[in-house]
């Protein structure tokens, strides 16, 4: 019972181990992804700054009330156009990623084929370079090839 206990914890803890090293995999894409966040919430931050002072100069000049509303409702139809961008864009970095992963399989791929054609090349020139040899030896008497045997 102690060796099942104790074969149950070993794998317990070969699994947290997993866990852990997956959970630090998931941790540094998370921060990538934080931090392309944090870029895209300062943009939508800036746009929306505008968009406030724009409204808020709308309240203090009654006559332009109208005016400034609407453009702060520009604004926020901007930001959201600029979101809808920003997530194209990641959509197409991704896109571009998978694709330049898969260029990088197709070259490996590429590159093994190319080795082996190398080596087929190779002894086809061996084998280009014997010939000449194996039919000058085939034309020779037989006492010119074996005079040095005797």
């Amino acid at each position: 019972m102690i060796v099942d206990i104790s074969e149950a914890s070993k794998n317990i803890s070969e699994g947290v181990s997993q866990l852990k090293q997956q959970s630090e995999v998931n941790n540094q894409a998370l921060i990538a992804h934080a931090s392309e966040t944090d870029q895209v919430v300062s943009a939508i931050t800036e746009l929306n700054a505008t968009a406030e002072s724009v409204a808020q100069s709308a309240a203090d000049t009654a006559s332009n009330t109208q005016k400034a509303n609407d453009e702060a409702l520009l604004s926020k139809e901007t930001v959201r156009e600029a979101s809808n961008s920003v997530i194209a864009l990641v959509d197409e970095v991704q896109s571009a990623s998978s694709s330049i992963n898969t260029m990088n399989d197709n070259t490996v791929q590429i590159i093994s084929v190319l080795s082996v054609i190398g080596e087929i090349a190779d002894q086809t020139n061996l084998l280009a370079l014997n010939a000449p040899i194996e039919v000058a030896r085939a034309g020779e008497p037989r006492s010119r090839v074996c005079s040095g045997c005797r």
